[in-house]
């Protein structure tokens, strides 16, 4: 076996470090509230009342940064093994699901809406401002409004929860789907 065998099981590692994250992300979801006022509290809450909330909230964070990781070894993977070009739709799908685990990660870092939080999101904004043409409107979308409010917040949250994972859902989907096509007809004509 060799050295590098271990870049092989990346895409099992993603899905799993995946379906951790929708879990955890589920939970925690139930007690947050997309609010100004109301996410630092809610996040305490989470850590100092509820069940394991501080173990749930530790697997999201540290998953969150693992995915990331792993999904970009899967990526370098599938580069060396030059899956561009006899596994496109793998390798499309994977530089997807990497742009979207980067997504998930920019829009979940503020939600805990504590000193960190409040100024990546400056950061987030300043970004978007900063985009060639369409920096203004970008930067009015993601801030829901002029200036940073509970409508970002809650923007922030529905991107998280929602539009992320539905994202990330249909390309998994797709890519498994697609797989499952092309090893028929591989199976059927060869």
């Amino acid at each position: 076996m060799s050295r590098t065998a271990w870049l092989q099981t990346t895409g099992g590692v993603v899905a799993i470090l995946l379906l951790t994250q929708f879990c955890t992300g589920v939970l925690l979801a139930s007690y947050y509230v997309p609010s100004v006022d109301h996410a630092y509290t809610t996040v305490s809450y989470i850590d100092k009342v509820v069940s394991s909330g501080s173990w749930l909230r530790s697997v999201h964070h540290y998953g969150s940064q693992w995915l990331a990781v792993f999904s970009f070894l899967h990526v370098v993977q599938l580069f060396a093994t030059r899956a561009y070009e006899s596994r496109r739709v793998q390798w499309i799908a994977s530089i997807l699901l990497l742009g979207l685990i980067m997504a998930a990660g920019g829009t979940g870092y503020s939600l805990p809406w504590d000193a960190r939080a409040f100024f990546s999101t400056r950061v987030a904004e300043g970004l978007m401002g900063g985009l060639p043409l369409a920096g203004r409107m970008a930067r009015l979308w993601l801030l829901a409004g002029s200036e940073i409010s509970t409508l970002t917040l809650s923007r922030f949250f529905a991107l998280h929860v929602l539009v992320v994972p539905a994202l990330i859902i249909a390309v998994v989907v797709w890519r498994v789907f697609r797989a499952r096509v092309f090893d028929y007809r591989h199976a059927v004509t060869g």
